[in-house]
């Protein structure tokens, strides 16, 4: 399996045109959608720990080997978790809803190390 980087995302506006608004950055834009969840992924190398940013504390944590401290995509975005593949490592959390009963969405942004990519 390739290495996964898992990243916040931020929108970073440069050289608006006079009249255009600034996009709101992205953890504004996604708490206005009151999610049931949002991770960053920004905790110091070694937690344990998944924090909710939402608000609402559905906290999750870290299964096998993950890394944490890798740089996000902006400033704003905080950090990145890295999972190598090289065994099951994953993020567990809380039943936040019954996916069988509730219409839902899941948003995040992957990046695959391409260096490492499998022939699928």
């Amino acid at each position: 399996m390739p290495p996964i980087l898992l990243r916040a995302l931020a929108v970073a506006a440069s050289a608006i045109p006079l009249g255009i608004a600034a996009a709101a950055p992205y953890s504004t834009e996604v708490l206005a959608d009151h999610p049931a969840g949002y991770y960053r992924f920004d905790e110091a190398a070694g937690s344990s720990v998944a924090l909710d940013s939402s608000g609402l504390e559905n906290h999750g944590d870290y299964v096998g080997p993950v890394t944490l401290g890798a740089p996000g995509l902006t400033a704003e975005s905080g950090g990145a978790l890295e999972l190598s593949g090289a065994a099951p490592a994953y993020v567990r959390l809380p039943p936040l809803f019954n996916p069988a009963l509730t219409s839902w969405t899941c948003e995040a942004i992957v990046r695959a190390d391409s260096a490492r990519r499998p022939a699928w």
